[in-house]
């Protein structure tokens, strides 16, 4: 057993073969992130042209014959990550003690790039916490680049991190939070049987609107 995997034993964190994927042969590091940002720089230069629509169809043909897998967020990846977080969601929206936890975390298992073809274009980020009845995951992020989206990637970060929840069976809860105007965020989840708790909670993220709604599922539910 690795260093790793038996500190995350030895923490009652079961790793599951099911779950515990291996880093993405894509690197070495410097060609993932050229082919990375040469991708965002293309896609950016089309999304500029007024006339260009995303072919949906066709992506989801392209999607099915493509290698889809996961990569380990490594502690070298900061430019890889905040430039991914900020191609996918509005500059500035997570703040830098994120990234901090994310790189630095003694739990690996619980961040994961999503990759297709070589590239990466999407990314999930946990965090599981001890409540009174247990311990709660909370996705704190999850997303896909924009011209990857209606392909399946985010129904593969999510099912990422549903299937650590159903190895761990001490996780009773898991809950997100969105902000209140991203329709497609709520109604992604709640498609999945969460539901939102309460008012809006303040000053959650770092951009506008600040405000987002926390969004719960109690386990036992197979979706």
């Amino acid at each position: 057993m690795s260093n790793m995997l038996k500190t995350m034993a030895e923490k009652n964190f079961v790793v599951s073969p099911a779950v515990n994927y291996p880093r993405s042969p894509l690197r070495s590091d410097e060609e993932c992130k050229y082919t990375f940002e040469k991708k965002c720089e293309e896609e950016e230069k089309k999304r500029m042209d007024p006339s260009y629509i995303v072919p949906t169809v066709e992506k989801k043909t392209f999607a099915a014959r493509g290698l889809f897998e996961f990569a380990g967020v490594m502690a070298n990846d900061e430019v890889l990550l905040r430039t991914l977080v900020n191609a996918i969601f509005p500059f500035g929206t997570y703040k830098d003690d994120f990234y901090t936890e994310v790189l630095q975390s003694p739990y690996p298992l619980l961040h994961r790039f999503a990759c297709f073809n070589g590239v990466v274009v999407g990314v999930v980020s946990c965090k599981v916490e001890q409540i009174s009845n247990g311990r709660l995951m909370k996705i704190r992020m999850i997303g896909v680049l924009p011209a990857y989206r209606k392909c399946g990637f985010g129904e593969e970060l999510y099912q990422y991190a549903r299937n650590l929840c159903r190895v761990n069976r001490s996780i009773k809860k898991i809950c997100t939070y969105a902000q209140v105007n991203n329709d497609g965020a709520i109604k992604f989840f709640e498609k999945r049987g969460f539901e939102i708790k309460g008012e809006p909670i303040d000053d959650v993220y770092s951009t506008e609107p600040k405000d987002a709604y926390l969004l719960m599922k109690v386990l036992g539910n197979p979706i």
